[in-house]
C-alpha cells in the first residue's frame, strides 16, 4: 500500500511542498527518491506479460433430417489474451474472444439497407473468458480474485453435478461442458502444506445458461412437448390444444424468460473445502442460487378470431383464427450439497476413479395455464415440485499405453434436468488413440440414454491432426439418435452434423 501511495500521489505532493518550503527540501527530497525506488522496484519485479490467442474456423453440414447436406455452421474465431503478473501479489488476465457468424446474412432475406450495413454483413459478437485481478497471499495463504471468471468445482469429467457457480454454454454442441464466466469474487485460504484449502465465492449478478439455436426453435414450436410434474396435466394441455385445433384454431407460442432481479436477496454464494489424503482427493461444497435453465410457469393465449396465424383469412361462415400464446419462463432458486473425490486405484493398476454427487434443493415453481372461458378452465400443475433429489457421476479411466486412454462414466442426471421425475440415467465411453508420435488422435465417443420407453444415444468420432505444436485440424461428426420424444432425438437438441475444423494456437 506504501508504495502504491507514493505512485498515486506523494510524490506530485512532495514536489508542490519543495517548490513551497525550500527549507524542508531534504525531507521532499528523500520522500520523492523514496517513491521513485518503490515504483522501480515493482516495475522491476514484473514479470514480462505472456500473450496467447488462436485463429479458427469451423464449417458444419447436416447429414441427417429434412436440412440433409445443407449447411448449417460456420464460425470463424479471433482469441486473445494477456496475463502478467505484475509483482509477487498482484496478477491479473485479461481475454476476448471475437466470433464472426459466416451464414448470419445468407440465412434470411434482407432489405436493400441492410447491405450498407457492416453488422448487418459481417455480423459478430464478443466474448471474454477472463478479466480480473488475483491478490495473492494477502496474509499467509490467503488470495482474492475479482472480476470476469471462471471457477471449475467438481471432480468429473465434463459431467460435475457440484459446478454451478458459471452459467452453462449450450450454444455449441460440440463443446458439450463448458461454462461461461460471470463477474464474481472468490476468497481462498491454502494451508501452508498444501494439503487444505477454503474457498467462497460470491457472484453478485445472475446470469443464464445460454440455449443452442435448437433449443430456442423448439419453445416457439407449439407442439412441443411440456414437462410438467403431473402427466394427466400435461395431457390436459394436448387434449385441450387439439380440441381448439380441430375447430379451426392455429397456435403460435413466443416464450419470455424472466431472470432474477438484481437484489442483495437473490446474490449467488458458494462455498467448498478441499483436502487432499495420500490416495485420493476430497471436497465438500455448498452453493445457493438459481438454476441457469428456465422453466414453464405461465402461459396466456390471446386470441385473434378471423386471422390465421400466418396471416392468410379464415373461410368466410367458419369458425378459427390464431392463439397467440405467450409462455413466461422463470429461473427457479435452488440449493446444491455436493462431495466429489477422486483418486487411483492400486489393486487395478492404478486405474483412475472420479465420484461426484449433489444433493439438489429446488424452489417449488407452479405453471398456470389460462383457457380461453370458450374452451373450459384454467389448468393449474408444477413445472418443479421443489422436493430434493440426487445427481451423481461415476467415472473410471485408464492408460493401456502412452497411446490408448480410455473412460467409462455411469451419469445420474444432465445439466438441464431439475427434479426427480426429470433426471435421467446415462453411459458414456470414450477412447484415445494416438498415432506418429502424438500427432495424429482419433477419439471415439458416445452416450446411451438409459430409458426403456425413448431410448436414444450420441455418436461422436473425431480425427485431429497436429502436425505442428501449433495447429490443428479436425473432422468428424456428431450423431444424434432417438426417436423425437427420446433425450437426443428430439427437435431441442438439434441436427447431427459432419464437421471440419482448423486452429491455429500462439
Amino acid at each position: 500500500m506504501t508504495g502504491s501511495a507514493v505512485r498515486g500521489g506523494g510524490a506530485g505532493v512532495a514536489c508542490r511542498r519543495f517548490f513551497r518550503r525550500p527549507g524542508r527540501g531534504r525531507v521532499e527530497w528523500s520522500l520523492l527518491a523514496a517513491g521513485i525506488v518503490l515504483a522501480a522496484g515493482a516495475a522491476a519485479r514484473a514479470d514480462d506479460p505472456v500473450f496467447y490467442g488462436q485463429a479458427a474456423t469451423d464449417f458444419r453440414a447436416a447429414v441427417m433430417g429434412d436440412a440433409q447436406g445443407d449447411l448449417v455452421w460456420n464460425l470463424n474465431v479471433a482469441e486473445f489474451g494477456v496475463k502478467q503478473r505484475l509483482n509477487p501479489h498482484i496478477r491479473y488476465e485479461l481475454d476476448l474472444r471475437v466470433n464472426f457468424d459466416g451464414l448470419a446474412f445468407a440465412s434470411a432475406d434482407h432489405p436493400l439497407e441492410d447491405l450498407t450495413n457492416a453488422l448487418k454483413l459481417d455480423a459478430f459478437w464478443l466474448e471474454s473468458d477472463a478479466a480480473y485481478v488475483s491478490i495473492r497471499d494477502i496474509f499467509d495463504g490467503f488470495d482474492i480474485v475479482f472480476g470476469r471468471q471462471i471457477v471449475t468445482w467438481g471432480a468429473a469429467d465434463r459431467f460435475r453435478p457440484t459446478n454451478n457457480l458459471n452459467p452453462d454454454d449450450m450454444f455449441d454442441p460440440l463443446r458439450f461442458g463448458i461454462t461461461q464466466a460471470n463477474e464474481m469474487v472468490r476468497l481462498m485460504w491454502s494451508s501452508p502444506e498444501g494439503n487444505l484449502m477454503l474457498e467462497a465465492v460470491v457472484v453478485p449478478v445472475f446470469r443464464p445458461a445460454r440455449l443452442p439455436y435448437s433449443a430456442t426453435a423448439a419453445l416457439a414450436d407449439p407442439h412441443s412437448e411440456v414437462n410438467l410434474v403431473e402427466p394427466e396435466v400435461e395431457a390436459a394441455l394436448i387434449a385441450n390444444r387439439t380440441m381448439m385445433e380441430n375447430a379451426g384454431y392455429q397456435f403460435a407460442v413466443d416464450a419470455v424468460a424472466d431472470p432474477p432481479d438484481v437484489s442483495l436477496e437473490n446474490i449467488q454464494v458458494g462455498a467448498r473445502v478441499q483436502w487432499r489424503t495420500d490416495e485420493s482427493d476430497w471436497s465438500l461444497s455448498y452453493y445457493r442460487g438459481f438454476s441457469d435453465f428456465p422453466v414453464p410457469v405461465t402461459s396466456f393465449p390471446t386470441v385473434i378470431p378471423g386471422t390465421y396465424c400466418d396471416g392468410t383469412s379464415v373461410p368466410s361462415g367458419r369458425l378459427g383464427g390464431c392463439v397467440q400464446t405467450q409462455v413466461g419462463l422463470a429461473y427457479p432458486s435452488m440449493q446444491v450439497f455436493g462431495f466429489d473425490v477422486a483418486g487411483q486405484i492400486g489393486f487395478l493398476d492404478d486405474a483412475g476413479f472420479r465420484l461426484e454427487g449433489a444433493v439438489v434443493w429446488p424452489q417449488e415453481m407452479t405453471y398456470t395455464a389460462d383457457i380461453p372461458d370458450l374452451f373450459g378452465p384454467d389448468i393449474v400443475g408444477h413445472s418443479v415440485d421443489g422436493r430434493p433429489f440426487l445427481k451423481a457421476t461415476l467415472g473410471f479411466d485408464y492408460t493401456f499405453t502412452r497411446d490408448i486412454f480410455g473412460l467409462l462414466m455411469f451419469v445420474h442426471g444432465m445439466v438441464d434436468e431439475l427434479g426427480p421425475q426429470f433426471v435421467g440415467d446415462y453411459v458414456v465411453a470414450g477412447a484415445d488413440f494416438k498415432f506418429f508420435n502424438s500427432k495424429l488422435l482419433l477419439r471415439l465417443f458416445c452416450i446411451a440414454s438409459i430409458d426403456p420407453d425413448h431410448p436414444g444415444g450420441v455418436i461422436f468420432p473425431l480425427l485431429n491432426w497436429n502436425p505442428w505444436s501449433s495447429m490443428e485440424l479436425e473432422g468428424g461428426a456428431l450423431i444424434l439418435l432417438g426417436d423425437d420424444q427420446s433425450k437426443f432425438g428430439q427437435p431441442a437438441a438439434g441436427d447431427s452434423v459432419a464437421f471440419l475444423r482448423s486452429r491455429v494456437r500462439f
